[in-house]
């Protein structure tokens, strides 16, 4: 991990720490921790938001961390996108449901010295299906490939058959059926 996101992530934890707000890390930095080392360009979190109160949260964070990252998003934008420094952290705000859900199933790496609770991989493997973003898959692909042995495919298809139907994309489930499929044929799975 580059300097400048470590040394945002810790100042970030530490704010969430303080004001304890439960968190995931997800993105690039979660996604390393899986045994999938790849670039970042920022950190991401997903945080829990206490009954809700979305322009809470949004007004609690902007007051620690003034600068905005992200100009184009609206004000109410789920996403509250902040500089630390000279890292550009992203907190989505975290949705009642499977948000909560990712949170509370986070898992405690040791970073850097540092305790960071980091999206499960299958948290994270839903999260980047659901993006709609095609560099995601390559996360997707590449999680499944190295995470192959130990992944609940049962917990992760059951979330995918609820965001394929609630966001009519029963494609997503269908491609994800061949990064399986792959992914047997490399571990030697029938």
């Amino acid at each position: 991990m580059q300097a400048n996101l470590e040394k945002a992530l810790r100042k970030a934890i530490r704010f969430l720490e303080q004001e304890n707000i439960r968190y995931a890390v997800i993105g690039g930095v979660a996604v390393s921790q899986w045994g999938y080392d790849r670039y970042s360009q920022d950190v991401d979190f997903k945080v829990y938001v206490p009954g809700s109160d979305f322009p809470a949260m949004r007004t609690l964070i902007r007051k620690k961390f003034p600068i905005n990252a992200r100009e184009h998003l609206p004000p109410n934008s789920p996403v509250v996108a902040v500089k630390i420094d000279d890292a550009t952290v992203d907190f989505g705000l975290g949705f009642p449901g499977f948000d909560e859900i990712v949170i509370e199933r986070a898992v405690t790496f040791t970073i850097k010295g540092m305790q960071v609770r980091i999206a499960t991989a299958e948290d994270l493997i839903i999260l980047k299906i659901i993006s709609e973003r095609g560099k995601d898959w390559i996360d997707v692909e590449e999680l499944t490939n190295k995470r192959y042995q130990e992944l609940d495919f049962a917990y992760i298809y059951g979330w995918l058959k609820e965001f394929a139907e609630w966001m009519e994309q029963p494609e997503m489930i269908a491609r994800y059926d061949k990064v399986v499929a792959q992914a047997k044929i490399i571990h030697g799975k029938k």
